[in-house]
């Protein structure tokens, strides 16, 4: 049969059995991909490999293949933002001015901390830092302040104010640093304040 000598309603039956057709290829294709996909993930074949050839399946659009590999590094990144980060702070404690109640510190702080970065303690907390040599720090509203152990135990200071009670340690020197000197100290206690 000639597509000439077809009538527009042969036409559109011809045009809905391609349709069909084209469809049903499709549901094929889609159960033999999730066929494929759960076989791939059984317990047996879960290597990071499996997942990423995964990804690249001729099956999956590169808008699928994009959204999927965004999602992993978002995952990834979370983990890494959340997992706490070892340093010299073993404890910290969050106090509302206001009433002394107590309030919970934030682990991305809490990192930037312990990774030795300057954080600023909230307007209207006090913070207590207990570090791991058992100094204790007390910094008031605003204090901005860094932590850092090595060789010796560094604190350094750019704005607000802290009370050290230093734990005694003849082994290492306690450097508080600020913008106008550096203390140097075994073990004491002495307040530190920073005015505009």
């Amino acid at each position: 049969m000639n597509r000439d000598s077809l009538t527009p309603f042969e036409e559109k039956l011809r045009d809905s059995i391609n349709q069909c057709a084209v469809s049903y290829n499709r549901e094929l294709a889609k159960k033999r991909f999730l066929k494929e996909a759960s076989a791939r993930f059984s317990k047996k074949n879960r290597s990071p490999l499996s997942v990423i050839s995964w990804l690249f399946h001729p099956q999956l659009t590169w808008s699928h293949t994009a959204a999927y590999t965004l999602l992993i590094f978002v995952i990834i990144g979370l983990f890494y933002i959340v997992q706490p980060v070892s340093g010299p702070v073993q404890s910290v404690q969050f106090v509302y001015e206001s009433n002394q109640q107590e309030t919970q510190v934030s682990r991305l702080w809490l990192n930037e901390l312990q990774s030795g970065n300057f954080v600023m303690v909230p307007k209207g907390i006090s913070a207590k830092i207990l570090l791991k040599d058992q100094s204790l720090l007390s910094c008031s509203p605003e204090t901005q302040i860094a932590v850092r152990f090595g060789s010796e135990r560094n604190i350094s200071l750019q704005g607000g104010a802290i009370r050290v009670e230093a734990a005694k340690d003849t082994e290492r020197l306690m450097l508080v640093q600020t913008p106008f000197g550096k203390i140097e100290v075994i073990g004491t206690v002495f307040n530190i304040r920073l005015d505009e």
